[in-house]
């Protein structure tokens, strides 16, 4: 019974995940978005925390049970944010941060992999398409106007480049599952929603979820091809999309004029002048902004070339390993390759409690999953 309240628990945390951000109540957000009641990002935030505080009880209480399913890719992952925490200990800047986002990646994966393998019902297929089925539809009712009407596809989210790198993820869980005709057209609404939204870096991931899935499908991805052309020759008939298409036609001018380079370029001359680390707080004092839309910059900024070197060694490694690892699903290698590319662009791995540190610490739970699985069949 605990096991199953336990899987409930985390079932209901992915259920939850993309409402966190779902407020679209601000004055920047266009008319025509059908926004959903503020209530909803309001009550989601503080339950996805209840949540995480419920599982993290739950690993005190169970940690025998729960260690036995410790992977490589656990210590690898967790490894990564002790990099962090150790500098922002030692500077005493910012360390509720890291220390929750080092404690929250060691545990929670295995947290996710012990469920994972103790209650499959909770997590086959069909239950995870019907919720990525549930996203797509409301997330097509909400933001269906803005494309009519000139302007970037947002869904459920409040931000379209999140609501592209939320669908890949989507898209990523999606593949898990057999190659049937209707996983290949709900594929396909996925992916054009994400080029709608016109996040170029999650395109990008989106192609390479594609790509690492449908390597030895090339029938069904050649269809897939074909239907996302049609479906977007159809909806060009009703709306002009050059002011989305355009954006994928420029992609090497993207951070100069979504004004990542000016703070890119900022960031990098305080980085010269300390090659060695300013401190975790480094953005919000020296460049005046809290998001530097590029996790690599921040940690250069942050804590230095030798401990950014340690830290994304780590990453790289976990990848590699995980690529070479027969037993994980290929979306799911192609995912994590996506958001090391979406951290080009966002400040990803720092967002404790975001929508895509859910995302992420799922996929590695899964990863683990997937790599005992069939040692203990």
């Amino acid at each position: 019974m605990k096991s199953k309240f336990i899987s409930f628990i985390v079932l209901l945390l992915f259920i939850v995940a993309p409402f966190i951000q779902s407020d679209t109540s601000d004055e920047s957000q266009p008319d025509v978005l059908l926004s959903l009641p503020p209530i909803i990002s309001t009550i989601s935030f503080y339950l996805r925390w209840v949540i995480i505080g419920v599982l993290v009880l739950y690993f005190f209480l169970n940690k025998n049970k729960v260690a036995q399913y410790f992977t490589k890719y656990n210590f690898l992952f967790a490894l990564f944010y002790f990099f962090p925490m150790l500098f922002a200990g030692a500077t005493l800047t910012d360390f509720p941060r890291y220390i929750s986002l080092f404690l929250l990646a060691l545990i929670l994966p295995l947290i996710f992999t012990s469920q994972f393998h103790t209650c499959q019902n909770f997590f086959n297929h069909n239950n995870l398409k019907k919720v990525i089925l549930f996203f797509i539809i409301l997330s097509i009712i909400v933001s269906f106007q803005t494309v009519f009407s000139g302007l970037r596809f947002q869904g459920i989210l409040g931000n379209s480049n999140m609501y592209g790198f939320s669908a890949v993820f989507w898209m990523s869980l999606l593949q898990l599952s057999k190659k049937t005709k209707f996983n290949l057209i709900l594929t396909v609404i996925i992916l054009i929603t994400v080029i709608l939204s016109g996040s170029r870096g999650a395109l990008l991931a989106g192609v390479l979820v594609i790509f690492f899935s449908y390597s030895n499908h090339l029938k069904k991805l050649l269809v897939g091809s074909i239907l996302i052309v049609s479906m977007l020759s159809i909806l060009s008939s009703f709306t002009n999309l050059d002011f989305i298409l355009n954006r994928f036609n420029n992609i090497s001018q993207s951070a100069k004029e979504s004004g990542r380079q000016e703070i890119w370029d900022k960031a990098f001359q305080v980085i010269k002048m300390n090659p060695l680390g300013n401190g975790m707080n480094a953005p919000l004092e020296l460049i005046d902004t809290g998001n530097i839309h590029n996790c690599y910059v921040r940690f250069l900024l942050t804590m230095g070339y030798p401990f950014t070197i340690l830290a994304l060694l780590c990453l790289l490694i976990l990848i590699l390993f995980v690529a070479k690892d027969k037993k994980v699903p290929k979306p799911l290698v192609g995912f994590l390759f996506g958001y090391l590319l979406a951290n080009y662009g966002e400040d990803f791995f720092v967002g404790v409690g975001s929508s895509m540190f859910i995302y992420v610490v799922m996929t590695i739970g899964l990863i683990s999953f997937y790599s005992l699985k069939k040692e203990e069949l």
